[in-house]
C-alpha cells in the first residue's frame, strides 16, 4: 500500500516529498515495467499454448496439440491468448516502497519509490514519493532497530564525496521532525565524528 512504510514512523520523519504525473502511461516512470493492455487467457494450463512475447508484445500464440486435445472446439475458433490495446488500459498500482536486503538482514537496499497510479483509456494519472534511497534505506534500518537512533546511524554509516572528500552520515539529521530526537542524533554524529581517526 502507498506509504505504508512511511506510516510507521510519520511521527519521527519528515514525510517524503512528492511527485506528480498526468499524461500517456507508457511514459510514465513508475512500475510496473510493462506497458500493455489486459491479457485474456482461453486455456486452463500452461502447457495448452505455445505463445512468443517480443518484451511485453504477444507477437504470437497457439494451441499445442495438448491444448487442442483439451479444447477441440474452441481451439478452432479462437487463439489460446489475446492481448487488448493499451489504449483500452484499465488498472489501479498501489505500491509501497520496493527494497531487498543484501549480505546481512539489516543492510537494506532501496530499490523503487512508493506509488499511486490509476490507468484509464491507456492515460495515467500518478502519485509518487520522491526521496533518494538514504531517506529511505534510514527509515528501514530505524524499523529494524526499533527506533534506536545510535544503532541506527551506525549502521547507515559515514559515506565520502568523491568531488570534495566531505564526510557526512547517512542517516541525516535533516530526515527527522521530532526536535528531541533530531538534537540527540546531531549529538552522537559530532562525537563520532570527533572521536574517529583523523578527524
Amino acid at each position: 500500500m502507498f506509504l505504508e512504510t512511511y506510516l510507521k514512523v510519520r511521527k519521527v520523519f519528515k514525510p517524503p516529498k512528492f511527485s506528480f504525473f498526468i499524461g500517456k502511461w507508457k511514459n510514465e516512470p513508475n512500475l510496473p515495467v510493462w506497458r500493455r493492455g489486459r491479457i485474456i487467457r482461453f486455456y486452463e494450463s500452461p502447457h495448452e499454448r505455445n505463445d512468443f512475447w517480443q518484451g511485453t508484445r504477444l507477437l504470437y500464440s497457439k494451441w499445442t496439440d495438448f491444448g487442442k486435445r483439451s479444447h477441440p472446439i474452441l481451439s478452432k475458433f479462437v487463439k489460446p491468448t489475446y492481448v487488448l490495446p493499451i489504449w483500452l488500459s484499465f488498472y489501479i498500482f498501489n505500491y509501497d516502497i520496493w527494497f531487498k536486503t543484501k549480505w546481512e538482514a539489516d543492510d537494506y537496499r532501496y530499490e523503487f519509490p512508493a506509488s499511486f497510479t490509476i490507468v484509464f483509456f491507456g492515460l495515467a494519472i500518478s502519485i509518487t514519493a520522491d526521496e533518494d534511497c538514504l531517506y529511505w534505506e534510514s527509515i528501514l534500518t530505524y524499523l529494524h532497530y526499533k527506533g534506536d537512533i545510535k544503532k541506527t546511524c551506525d549502521r547507515m554509516g559515514i559515506w565520502t564525496k568523491c568531488s570534495s572528500g566531505e564526510r557526512y552520515f547517512g542517516f541525516k539529521y535533516e530526515f527527522l521532525k521530532d526536535k528531541q530526537l533530531k538534537e540527540r542524533l546531531k549529538q552522537y554524529q559530532y562525537e563520532v565524528l570527533h572521536n574517529s581517526k583523523g578527524v
